[in-house]
């Protein structure tokens, strides 16, 4: 029981002012929530649950509807009952459902847990995360049975029950907790990685399903299924192909459902005419397919695709499985009826992510200068105005008085440009500020691609890249560098930026 308030505040009751200035260590529920917080690795204990154990599944699953409903229970001891009770629960539904039908009394106990959370964020989630004041003991419950959520779900993989209640909170743009986000996305990714087994694949899998489930689409803008890709399934595809053999497992699952979503003819299909929402959506979903196909041929060394990749995929009409790709991405470059009506960021994000997968391709399996200087990089693609590729100058003015002669420009500040939730929580600091440091942490932002991020050097296709096409040492002039992709880039970015820079700066840029 807690100690009796001295004070009655307006806002807050004195039984929850007390709890609150209570030792919520020195009960014993605090001291059986850390119990069973570490039994959540425990793989006996697991396996008793999934055997059915009535007496243990209807012990976790009242404690935890009891302490969620009762304001007597301290903040943090409900952040560890989240962080223990549905994690033994829904892994030992899915450890049951692998191996047969699941016993009645766990697919109850899980159903009441997965009802209590989302009765909980019903009642302590905000709409918004602007919606308290940082000094509001509202706002310190919230963020202390959010971060037990993060909990759960990290613990609770494969099993994605409990995914849906953070729908409000992953959906939201610029969240006030963005930190706090981002550390769950390192950490969920992390532990399923580090677990080992087929817990990291399957949890792909799942997600993957919940991106392709139209059923979730409810606004235009900040859709769920998008967010889900971009924050959570895309950082675990870059640690699933982390390894060469993990390449091979991705390849082999995942190609040919990737390149028929890539195909427009297929995508774009059975939007009518009017339809600008629904090809709106479609852009939106073709942007992140197209991403997934961006990490697939960054990652994978070139020896791999083309000695075991080649022989455990489809080719396609070309023959290779890249050159169907290429010829896809190449179709998908395209206007589309009704895109002047959408809004101009949605298609540009499309059509940069589909050149950046496809510059992608042609840099680990291409060797051909003219691919470069005559295609990837040449004027028609770059200069039709209804692609986008190039972000309107107007729209992100620079201080171009920075350029001097000397300018180091491996360090000159560029705006961000990679993805989403990738890199990003080792560069944002406590209250959404920048850390020191560079390199691989940009913050990133959330329409970006790997291409202009420095990400492609830590990938296992670096050694083709810097091998087939040459490298460029620090300091070295980028027009004079024998990697054909570099010189071409800088060849075209030199030529656009000379139109754009003001009289007063030519002189010194040349």
């Amino acid at each position: 029981e807690a100690p009796r308030a001295a004070k009655r505040r307006r806002k807050e009751g004195a039984a929850q002012q007390a709890v609150r200035k209570a030792r919520a260590d020195r009960t014993a529920l605090f001291q059986l929530a850390q119990l069973l917080c570490a039994s959540v690795a425990l793989e006996p204990v697991l396996k008793v649950l999934s055997s059915g154990h009535s007496g243990l599944c209807n012990l976790l699953a009242a404690v935890l509807k009891a302490a969620l409903g009762s304001e007597a229970c301290a903040p943090k001891t409900k952040r560890l009952l989240l962080a223990a009770s549905p994690p033994l629960l829904l892994r030992a539904e899915a450890l049951a459902g692998s191996s047969g039908p699941v016993p009645e009394v766990l697919r109850a106990a899980a159903d009441d847990v997965v009802a209590s959370v989302k009765a909980m964020t019903r009642d302590y989630f905000p709409l918004t995360s602007k919606e308290y004041r940082r000094e509001a003991n509202e706002y310190a419950t919230y963020i202390d049975l959010l971060t037990g959520l993060f909990m759960a779900l990290e613990h609770s993989a494969p099993s994605m029950r409990l995914l849906e209640v953070l729908y409000t909170t992953l959906r939201e743009r610029n969240h006030r907790e963005e930190h706090r986000i981002r550390g769950f996305v390192e950490r969920f990714v992390r532990n399923l990685v580090a677990a080992g087994g087929t817990r990291a694949a399957e949890s792909f899998n799942g997600l993957l399903e919940r991106f392709l489930d139209e059923g979730l689409d409810d606004r235009d803008e900040d859709n769920i299924r998008f967010a889900i890709m971009e924050k959570l399934a895309l950082p675990l595809l870059w640690q699933l192909t982390s390894s060469v053999e993990g390449c091979v497992a991705v390849w082999t699952a995942h190609w040919s459902r990737l390149l028929h979503l890539a195909d427009k003819d297929n995508a774009f299909r059975n939007i009518r005419i009017n339809d600008v929402k629904g090809l709106g959506l479609k852009m939106q979903e073709m942007a992140c397919v197209y991403g997934a196909l961006e990490i697939l041929f960054v990652r994978t060394p070139e020896p791999v695709l083309r000695e075991r990749i080649v022989r455990l995929v489809p080719a396609g009409a070309s023959g290779k499985p890249w050159g169907t790709f290429i010829t896809t991405a190449k179709s998908a470059l395209s206007h589309q009826v009704g895109m002047d009506r959408l809004d101009p960021k949605v298609p540009r994000r499309c059509f940069v992510r589909i050149y950046s997968a496809l510059s992608a391709s042609v840099c680990v399996t291409q060797t051909k200068e003219q691919l470069y200087t005559r295609w990837l990089f040449g004027a028609g693609l770059f200069n039709d105005d209804r692609m986008m590729l190039i972000e309107p100058w107007e729209s992100r003015p620079l201080d171009l008085s920075n350029l001097q002669p000397d300018t180091n420009f491996f360090v000159f500040p560029r705006p961000p440009y990679s993805f989403a939730f990738l890199t990003a929580p080792s560069a944002v600091g406590r209250r959404g500020g920048r850390r020191r440091g560079g390199g691989l942490n940009t913050l990133a932002a959330s329409d970006g691609t790997l291409l202009g991020a420095g990400l492609w050097a830590p990938t296992q296709g670096v050694s083709t890249v810097v091998g087939s096409l040459g490298s460029l040492g620090g300091g070295a002039d980028p027009s004079q560098s024998s990697n054909v992709f570099r010189r071409s880039a800088a060849g075209f970015a030199a030529s656009t930026l000379k139109q754009v820079l003001p009289a007063a700066h030519q002189r010194r840029f040349a």
